[in-house]
């Protein structure tokens, strides 16, 4: 990938109506490539962190930077050098699955395997809007094409949710090939302790300060 990413948090906090978010602020540098899941549990602000981290929300209390071949870079430029998959963030329902695979060939430069949609099962549901596939159809294909994309930063928030044993174990098995590869920074959300166990380190969240 040839410009590894580098993350660090220094004395970060967020506050909410009941008060900061962690009872001792986090300080930390990842830099890829490294792979890092981000366990507790519900309510610990897992996902918090990762909107933190991933430049979308501003803490309340500490500093975060960015940088690349180190060069600090915005939060605008860094979120342009990643992929991200979470249950807060998804296309609009009315796309059909083929608008979903232009909008990544065009607008991210994804090169998708002739065999793509065959290999996750949805080559019946080329036309059908993405409100009309279920839960697990839609969250596999959305992962799929997280991982196709190969960023130098990858967020992962519960990636595997909403899918069967199958397809749990499908692509814990590219995740756990993403991780040996070496060259990307990976962080990953979950409360899967299967999941979790694919990364050599682990960040617990424990509880809320208040």
């Amino acid at each position: 990938m040839g410009h590894p990413a580098v993350l660090k948090v220094i004395e970060v906090n967020h506050r909410y109506e009941r008060g900061p978010l962690w009872t001792k602020p986090l300080s930390f540098t990842w830099a890829a490539p490294r792979a890092i899941a981000i366990t507790g549990p519900n309510g610990t602000g897992k996902s918090t962190l990762l909107s933190i981290v991933g430049g979308l929300l501003r803490p309340t209390e500490g500093q975060v930077f960015f940088s690349f071949d180190g060069v600090a870079v915005s939060p605008a430029s860094w979120r342009h050098h990643m992929a991200w998959l979470s249950p807060h963030l998804h296309p609009p329902a009315d796309l059909t699955v083929q608008d979903l695979l232009q909008s990544y060939i065009w607008f991210k430069g994804l090169r998708l395997s002739t065999g793509f949609l065959e290999d996750m099962r949805l080559q019946h549901r080329l036309h059908a809007p993405l409100s009309h596939l279920s839960s697990g159809q839609r969250q596999r294909l959305l992962l799929a094409l997280t991982l196709a994309l190969q960023s130098p930063v990858l967020i992962l928030d519960e990636p595997t949710a909403f899918l069967d044993e199958e397809w749990k174990a499908f692509f814990h098995d590219r995740l756990r090939k993403v991780i040996e590869e070496g060259q990307t920074l990976v962080l990953c959300a979950t409360n899967d302790p299967s999941e979790a166990a694919l990364f050599p380190e682990n960040l617990y969240l424990g509880t809320y300060a208040a």
